[in-house]
């Protein structure tokens, strides 16, 4: 069996097609990176990242990227082709926890939901359609970013706010749950014992998180009710002062423009006035002092919360550092455990530098891996099983 897997971000897109059997493996992938600015890049790379298409030009929308994409493995004959397609979804509903098949009435409780996650729904509801014309036979299926995370407590979930609020839907649902499925997994065979015991994953990208989880089940994560919440992201706030968003609509700001303001131009690219990449601002911290106010805003939150993330389990054997920072920043997971010992954190700096799978060193309290994240592969897993449930219950 074949499947191909969506996930669209922001202004990006990534998509892969998978032969599906015991584990999904790889045929092919494509990425379209400043989908709608001027420049761009789109990436299409076989299973060992050899490229076999590539274009400088930025494609103008998710649905274009993802239609290109359609179009050049139409071209390849058997070797393109798939049987269903998997989706990433970034959306606040008890209705998508588990992975569905996005026929006619998904797609509308979509098209609502869309209000609450307008940086995100919106694309995938495009890419969704873009295969529905090209392939209106194959099924479709919506995988939720929020999954992992329906194991937390009560206490963990539930907002702070009257129950006639609450019952509309408003609690913390928490995202980067494909990511942190993923890691799990890569965990499980890396270290099976420490899959079941007290771990943390921190998905330091351009969006941000930490989770605590227990026995393979979540039990606490930074994201909130949005993907806005709670770390310093590249151009996202993280947490703010409830009091912040009623002075700003007190100043004349509408809802739309603060959520532009709160998602597009906060964060890492707000406190510098530089950039979002901190690539590019660890570089410029040591001649610009807001670049290096930047990194040190982040850092000191990543710490507070990874430490809080700590006491949601009451200690931890595991720290994973995953996401384009986690995964290629040893400076930034060098920072963010610097001071930490008190929890059992120690970084083993040689071993750090040169990005080994474990940079915590030989018998220490906590380990501590990089581990790479693989959310397509994760789809592509989630979205075999939901197949595999539709095609048993046919058959019964």
């Amino acid at each position: 069996m074949r499947l191909l897997t969506v996930n669209t971000g922001s202004s990006s897109l990534k998509a892969a097609l998978y032969a599906v059997g015991s584990a999904p493996a790889l045929i092919y992938s494509c990425t379209a990176d400043a989908i709608g600015a001027a420049s761009g890049q789109f990436r299409i790379r076989d299973a060992d990242g050899r490229p076999l298409f590539r274009s400088e030009s930025a494609a103008q929308t998710h649905a274009a990227a993802l239609t290109a994409f359609l179009h050049w493995l139409g071209q390849q004959g058997p070797e393109g082709e798939f049987e269903a397609v998997a989706h990433r979804l970034v959306v606040a509903s008890q209705a998508f926890l588990a992975p569905r098949e996005l026929d006619e009435a998904a797609i509308a409780e979509l098209d609502v939901e869309q209000r609450e996650a307008p940086d995100h729904l919106p694309q995938a509801i495009a890419a969704i359609q873009a295969v529905r014309r090209i392939y209106p036979s194959v099924p479709q299926i919506g995988c939720s970013d929020s999954a992992f995370h329906a194991s937390m407590p009560a206490e963990a979930r539930t907002v702070p706010l009257p129950a006639a609020w609450r019952g509309q839907g408003i609690e913390r649902f928490g995202y980067h749950g494909l990511s942190c499925a993923s890691v799990l997994a890569t965990l499980q065979g890396l270290d099976p014992k420490a899959a079941q015991g007290r771990v943390i994953v921190a998905h330091l990208g351009n969006g941000a998180s930490i989770t605590a989880i227990r026995a393979g089940r979540s039990v606490d994560t930074t994201m909130g009710l949005t993907p806005c919440g709670g770390l310093i992201m590249s151009s996202r706030t993280g947490d703010l002062d409830p009091g912040v968003v009623v002075f700003l609509q007190s100043r004349g700001m509408t809802a739309t423009q603060v959520n532009h303001l709160v998602n597009h131009q906060g964060g890492l690219l707000g406190i510098s006035g530089i950039s979002g990449d901190m690539r590019t601002l660890l570089v410029q911290a040591e001649s610009n002092p807001q670049a290096k106010l930047a990194v040190d805003c982040f850092l000191w939150q990543a710490r507070k919360h990874l430490a809080a993330m700590a006491a949601s389990l009451g200690g931890v054997d595991c720290l994973v550092f995953a996401g384009g920072i986690g995964e290629n920043a040893p400076a930034v997971r060098g920072e963010i455990c610097r001071g930490m010992e008190w929890m059992g954190l120690q970084v083993d700096a040689a071993r750090n530098a040169r990005g080994a799978p474990v940079i915590s060193p030989d018998g220490g309290a906590v380990s501590i891996r990089v581990i790479a994240t693989d959310e397509n592969q994760e789809l592509a897993r989630q979205g075999a099983g939901w197949l595999s449930q539709h095609s048993r219950r046919q058959d019964n």
